[in-house]
């Protein structure tokens, strides 16, 4: 696969993320439904996981060992972890064993480490992206 469609999707991708993150998170923050929580667990599944098995199985080739892939991985399954977490205080939520304060916590904290995440790809893939790209790292 060229690097120039790699750079671009990953970009674009993270970009798309952090949009939607930002903007689940400024509604649970201003007025909370349960909707917006359905709404962060069926994009985790649906967008994330497939974000994260494209960038293992595509990247982890590419980039060799330049990069700190098993990092990256081990990150995804973090994130997969706090997703099922997340799964289990919405069932509680549902069955009246959560308070809402609780919750929108759960998936606040939920949106901080994947916005993290990102941030922490970006700086680990794009300049070795970069570097194979055009000869030299470029942060």
């Amino acid at each position: 696969m060229d690097l120039d469609i790699i750079l671009t999707r990953l970009i674009k991708e993270h970009r798309e993320f952090n949009r939607v993150l930002k903007n689940i998170e400024r509604r649970l923050r201003q007025n909370f439904s349960f909707d917006d929580l359905e709404l962060l667990r069926e994009f985790l599944h649906r967008e994330v996981d497939d974000h994260a098995c494209w960038e293992e199985e595509v990247l982890y080739d590419i980039l060799d060992r330049e990069a700190d892939i098993e990092r990256i991985i081990f990150s995804h399954e973090y994130i997969m972890d706090r997703l099922r977490k997340f799964e289990d205080a919405l069932d509680h939520f549902r069955k009246g064993k959560m308070g809402k304060e609780e919750i929108v916590g759960e998936a606040i904290s939920l949106i901080k480490i994947l916005k993290d995440h990102l941030t922490e790809e970006e700086s680990i893939l794009l300049p070795v992206i970069r570097k194979k790209m055009y000869g030299k790292y470029d942060k």
